[in-house]
């Protein structure tokens, strides 16, 4: 009880800033919305807001090139708001969606450990796409951990839909890459901190760009917004199921659409020389180096990579 207290005021002040940045989106066109899909109320951001029927939208995003609307996944810890410097620009070209996935951002789950699996989560983000919104073609923009859920929408589409209806992938930093038992412990031990020197370690290793320690209300809060019982779970059941969720080079060979890899130089969370690993490993792949860029190369190098990633979709 006394640690939920003092908690309290981080949690306001973090409430706040997510509320700012979401009402900066809608000033710069990006609207939020929740869509119904498998049970669950999914938050969205897009710059055509899916309010009204799901026929309208489809005729709004039909509308533009084949390619389809560009689709957003982040990582974990994280939502859609990560995206927020990158939306506007790219929706003055291109209709797209951000999804809070389950359990992060404005998408609730309930904590419950089955729910709680990669694998499921990619199934209702598929359904949401393919079956709910009825979107014939789309590309995915994924950032971190958000590429291994984009990985597992094309594998549920090819089998779903014989041709296929993901036409490109875009991935930021992607941790898709299956690795030693040791370095997934350690990955998994770092990503999930247990005290303020841990949570502080993680976020400076996140950015290129030296920042200021935050305040300890504020890690407080974080820490427990991030040791939550369905992040716990979803630990647990990633690390218990890791054969299943990450991909072996061989499984990456069999991806039969463009992937562009973004990475930053100085990205200490997942190293270039894995970048050129993966880039190796799929056929029909291009790896962009961002210079100055760490893991979260988005927010580093915002124009460097808009540079980068419009020409490309």
């Amino acid at each position: 009880m006394k640690t939920a207290l003092v908690a309290l005021p981080g949690q306001a002040l973090l409430g706040w800033r997510r509320f700012t940045q979401k009402r900066k989106l809608h000033q710069e066109g990006i609207q939020t919305a929740r869509i119904a899909c498998d049970g669950l109320s999914l938050q969205v951001y897009a710059n055509q807001p899916p309010a009204g029927s799901n026929q309208k939208i489809v005729q709004i995003w039909q509308a533009h090139p084949p390619a389809g609307p560009l689709v957003f996944l982040h990582g974990f810890l994280d939502s859609s708001l990560t995206f927020r410097s990158l939306l506007p620009a790219i929706a003055r070209a291109h209709p797209v969606l951000a999804i809070d996935i389950p359990g992060f951002g404005g998408s609730y789950l309930p904590a419950i450990r089955e729910l709680w699996q990669i694998d499921a989560m990619a199934r209702t983000i598929s359904r949401l796409l393919f079956e709910t919104l009825a979107l014939q073609r789309v590309q995915l923009v994924a950032h971190s951990m958000g590429a291994v859920l984009a990985a597992h929408v094309y594998r549920w589409q090819q089998i779903r839909y014989p041709g296929g209806r993901i036409t490109g992938m875009h991935w930021l930093a992607p941790g898709v890459f299956r690795l030693a038992a040791k370095e997934q412990d350690a990955l998994a031990s770092f990503f999930y901190p247990r005290d303020a020197t841990g949570l502080q370690h993680l976020l400076s290793s996140l950015s290129y760009k030296e920042r200021p320690p935050l305040p300890g209300f504020i890690k407080l809060a974080l820490l427990r917004e991030w040791s939550g019982p369905g992040l716990q779970m979803l630990k647990a059941n990633t690390l218990e199921r890791e054969r299943s969720i990450f991909f072996e080079r061989e499984q990456l060979q069999r991806l039969r659409v463009p992937v562009d890899l973004y990475w930053g130089r100085q990205d200490q969370i997942t190293p270039l020389s894995l970048g050129r690993k993966i880039h190796k490993a799929i056929p029909e792949s291009r790896l962009h180096i961002i210079e100055a860029a760490g893991h979260t190369l988005h927010l580093d190098q915002r124009t460097a990579l808009l540079n980068t990633l419009l020409p490309r979709l």
